[in-house]
This record gives structure tokens, sequence and C-alpha cells, in this order.
């Protein structure tokens, strides 16, 4: 299997998860005379074999992510996967910024507090893009790497 498709594999055995949780939840109390479907304790049966799923097809792919060198730079997936995360949150960051310092306010008269920028917005914008071009370059590179390693999966 592709780890591409393990890990949307990944993704469908976590939302299964997470409907099994919710109806367990929901078991808990019913009205008197009503029925359920599936009762809190299959539920609880059923959502521990479905995170023992989880469990292990995440361990397989961590696995793998430490394993597999990226060709062009010799590093391992799992620190491309870092530095990926670590961008998008600079960028997040970034995106604050700029949005608090363009955000126009609203003053009722002359005589309340005027406030002034700190920053050069056009310089934090360039740095927010050229770390957002190199984001979509490592993902796509990310991404490609995912449709090539394979993995034996056996859940």
């Amino acid at each position: 299997m592709k780890l591409a498709e393990a890990l949307e594999q990944l993704k469908a055995i976590k939302t299964k998860a997470e409907e099994t949780r919710k109806i367990a939840n929901s078991g808990v109390k019913i009205q008197e005379g009503d029925t359920l479907g599936l009762t809190c304790a299959d539920a609880i049966d059923e959502f521990n074999t479905l995170t023992k799923s989880y469990e292990d097809l995440l361990k397989k792919i961590n696995r793998a992510n430490q394993t597999v060198v990226d060709k062009k730079t010799g590093v391992t997936l799992s620190d491309l996967l870092v530095e990926r995360d670590t961008q998008s949150y600079r960028v997040r960051m970034l995106d604050d910024i700029i949005r608090d310092a363009t955000t126009s306010e609203f003053r009722l008269g002359r005589n309340e507090i005027r406030t002034i920028l700190t920053i050069d917005v056009n310089k934090y914008r360039a740095l927010r893009d050229e770390i957002s071009e190199n984001y979509r370059i490592l993902n796509s590179r990310i991404q490609q790497m995912n449709w090539t390693i394979e993995i034996s999966v056996d859940v």
C-alpha cells in the first residue's frame, strides 16, 4: 500500500472512531421505553477495536516517515513534515500580525487615542509570501513522496 493510501485509511479510521465515540456518549442515557441500535458497551468495544487499528497503522506510517529519505535533500520524511508544520505555523503568525496591523480602527472623535503602526506591513507580507511559497514547494514534495513510498499494512 502507498503511504498516501495509508494516510487516507488512517483518516477514515479516525472519523469512524469519532462517530463511534459519539454513539457511545449518546447511549449513556435514553428515555424509558427507547431502544439503542448500538449499546454503549458495544460502542466502546468497537471504539477500542478502531483505536487499536489506528494505533497500529499510525506506528507503521511513523516508521516509514523516519526511515524514508528524500533523494533531493537527504532529509527524512519525518523531518520534512516537521519543517512543513513549522513553516505553516510561521505563516499563521505573520497572517495574524498583518491582519492586526491592517484592521481599521473606529474612532468616534478627535479626542480619542490614535494608534500608529510599529511595523512595515509590506515587509511582513513579503516574508509571509516567501515562507508560503516554500511551504507549497515542500508540501508538494511530501505529497509526491507519499505516492511513491510502499508500506506494509495488515489493517
